[in-house]
């Protein structure tokens, strides 16, 4: 029953590997986590911009006793949705994950890069905690020079240029950053996409299952060595087919570009050992 299951929530700057986390994680009998549902960020949304009176919830006497019973809802409406639509089917499941029916879930959740946005959606990761307190959170990072080339080779997407880029990976950062600060040990895991990629990647989700408390299962670990021989493109890949689980940056960004990003980037990029 999902009111027992653990809520995760899967975060990281666009184009750092949340979706293969993800189909890796769903191929756990005891998991379900959606792709981007963005409810969450819905109900953050209302949340935020009703803090003061505005044009849909002006002023009124009873417009402050009216939220609080509305943002009450908020956590029920959530395991509501999960228990009595998607669990029963594959819907909001990211493609490839064999999502089965009537699975006995331990852990469920939806994974959403815009949690971590600090720029359009500030605060988000706090709300979804303050409505699960007992949330676990994983943070799936990867070299922000290839995330940044993605956004660049991505223009039609992502419209921005490499100031742009850049200020957008760093909005998700430091947002990710200063909220996995608050958090115990016990409720937060950092994934470095590169080496979940690789061949320890088997070792890695082991670490996963025990941080969210689940029984081993051999499906994810033979997804992820299958994956080491082909590789399934995800979210439009901007590598190509042939190349994927390989680090082309330097073939799309020049010189100086690469030197600006280490610049600006540099902490992150020392922090989690990519320099």
């Amino acid at each position: 029953m999902i009111e027992s299951a653990i809520p995760l929530f899967v975060t990281g700057a666009p184009r750092s590997g949340t979706t293969f986390f993800t189909v890796t994680l769903n191929r756990h009998p005891q998991v379900f986590v959606t792709n981007e549902t963005r409810i969450l960020s819905f109900l953050h949304n209302i949340h935020r911009t009703t803090k003061t009176p505005g044009p849909l919830l002006p002023p009124h006497p009873a417009r402050l006793a009216f939220l609080e019973i509305l943002r009450s809802h908020f956590r029920q409406m959530v395991i509501e949705f999960y228990r009595d639509v998607l669990d029963k089917t594959n819907l909001g499941t990211p493609f490839l994950s064999e999502h089965q029916f009537n699975r006995k879930i331990a852990v469920w959740g939806d994974k959403n890069p815009g949690y971590s946005d600090g720029t359009k959606e500030p605060g988000c990761l706090d709300f979804i905690l303050d409505l699960f307190p007992h949330a676990k959170f994983v943070h799936v990072v990867r070299d922000p020079r290839s995330s940044i080339a993605s956004y660049l080779k991505l223009s039609s997407v992502y419209k921005r240029d490499l100031n742009g880029c850049i200020e957008m990976w760093l909005s998700h950062a430091k947002e990710a950053e200063r909220f996995f600060a608050t958090l115990p040990q016990t409720q937060q895991l950092t994934v470095k996409h590169e080496e979940f990629r690789a061949e320890g990647g088997p070792e890695i989700f082991c670490k996963v299952e025990e941080f969210l408390a689940l029984r081993h299962a051999k499906a994810p670990a033979l997804f992820l060595q299958k994956e080491m021989k082909t590789r399934t493109p995800y979210r439009s890949p901007t590598t190509p087919v042939e190349r994927l689980g390989t680090d082309t940056y330097s073939e799309t960004l020049s010189p100086a570009q690469i030197a600006e990003i280490v610049t600006r980037t540099e902490p992150y990029l020392k922090r989690w050992n990519y320099v």
